[in-house]
């Protein structure tokens, strides 16, 4: 159904940003015009009879987040295992009931997370987690759009103990099953040089070149991770990837908390994409990632949240907030990560990361059109004044009215249109209390 946003206040991209009072048409799944011609507006309604005319009335038009790290499915770990180091919260909390989610189990928590992040304006995400083709059912079902990881190795947990099957058939033939798929985009899982050795590694950089795709990989996380890789290869993680390949794909690398200068040229030389999850290395104690002087090199920085056990949320506003801040006392420069570079990190750098370079994060003609609409008629938006600093140090979440999703309606005035989320909690809180939660 065509869409016109009527008197919006777009967001651009630029230093401080830009707000420009027009109207936007959306037809099909992209942004067809954008226009301040009231009788062009008039036109394309008389038109397209069935449109949707949505109000832009004390609202202001934002490009999607992107959430560009992610463990869906975690939702129901969410307040969990709290107050512990990474390493025992990994293997001795979390994993052991990772093994008891059935197939439905991650459908409802996945769901529930996409729930969650649509309240919150992202329209794009990357996930990296089991039973495939649940995660699936639920982006159909939500309609996000996804960036998601096929597993060429799997690792079963067996009395505690990992062991890592060949899952390379079964991840090749999911990737030829929904590769045509236009809100789904497929890279290969490589979780982390600490869960897979080198033989591994190759595996999933062969099935990466064969299936002409990317991997996403957690790096230099912990100071543990790094130490342990110099300790069995004598090299940091990120030089025994350049090494065994991995580079000669895209790469979406979560993390990169534990870089030094050199490490940081090579994000750089192998045009890697780099997720900060600012709030998750937090709370683990994992450290701060280097992230002003990545985006000096100019290497492409998107956010994003981690899993809800280790967040507790998917609020990317809480992300951009936490970023800004942080990394200011980091450099003791308040002038480092201004607002508009920490929206940019959040929509259009998050897109280029995933797989949708230059076809969104924008509010522009031409672009697909992932976009929301958010309420600023709060005390907490009120005076906005700079506009890139209300949003990024003033706005909730609470604060998205609607959301527009591959020129879809899928939340209008704060009511999601496409999840039940009565059900949807109802069927969380029943998996949690299985799981002994």
């Amino acid at each position: 159904m065509p869409i016109v946003i009527k008197d919006a206040c777009i967001y651009k991209h630029a230093p401080g940003g830009a707000l420009v009072n027009a109207n936007i048409f959306i037809k099909g799944n992209k942004i067809h015009r954008i226009t301040d011609d009231q009788d062009e507006v008039k036109r394309f309604i008389d038109e397209n009879p069935e449109v949707e005319i949505i109000s832009g009335k004390n609202r202001i038009v934002l490009p999607g987040f992107v959430n560009a790290h992610t463990h869906s499915p975690m939702s129901v770990f969410r307040n969990y295992a709290s107050d512990r180091s990474l390493h025992d919260w990994l293997f001795n909390m979390i994993i052991p009931k990772e093994q008891l989610l059935t197939e439905e189990d991650a459908y409802w928590t996945s769901l529930a997370s996409q729930a969650e992040m649509i309240r919150s304006g992202t329209c794009a995400f990357a996930d990296m987690y089991f039973h495939f083709e649940s995660l699936v059912r639920a982006v159909r079902e939500s309609g996000m759009r996804v960036n998601l990881s096929v597993m060429p190795l799997a690792n079963k947990w067996v009395d505690g103990k990992r062991q890592t099957v060949s899952n390379a058939q079964e991840a090749i033939s999911l990737y030829k099953k929904y590769n045509d798929d236009e809100m789904i985009k497929l890279y290969s899982e490589l979780h982390s040089i600490y869960l897979y050795d080198i033989d591994m590694i190759h595996v999933n950089v062969e099935v990466a070149k064969e299936l002409n795709t990317g991997i996403h990989i957690h790096l230099h996380e912990t100071e543990k991770e790094v130490n342990d890789c110099l300790k069995e290869h004598n090299k940091r993680p990120i030089e025994l990837l350049r090494e065994n390949g991995v580079f000669t794909r895209p790469v979406i690398a979560a993390h990169c908390v534990v870089m030094n200068d050199d490490d940081i040229e090579i994000l750089k030389e192998e045009n890697i994409n780099v997720c900060e999850n600012i709030s998750s290395n937090l709370k683990l104690v994992s450290g701060i990632p280097r992230i002003p002087e990545m985006l000096e090199k100019g290497v492409n920085v998107a956010l994003g949240t981690d899993g809800c056990a280790s967040n507790n949320n998917l609020n990317m506003f809480e992300e951009m907030h936490i970023s800004a801040i942080v990394h200011k006392n980091q450099m003791k420069d308040p002038t480092v990560m201004p607002a508009h570079k920490l929206i940019e990190m959040a929509t259009k750098n998050g897109y280029d990361a995933v797989g949708f370079k230059d076809r969104a994060g924008d509010v522009a003609e031409g672009m697909l059109a992932d976009l929301m609409m958010v309420d600023i008629s709060s005390l907490h938006c009120t005076p906005i004044n700079e506009v890139a600093a209300c949003i990024v140090y003033s706005m909730q979440a609470s604060d998205v009215d609607t959301v527009i999703i591959n020129g879809r309606t899928v939340m209008k005035n704060k009511e999601l249109v496409t999840i039940d989320e009565e059900l949807v909690k109802h069927k969380v809180r029943t998996v949690a209390k299985r799981l002994g939660l």
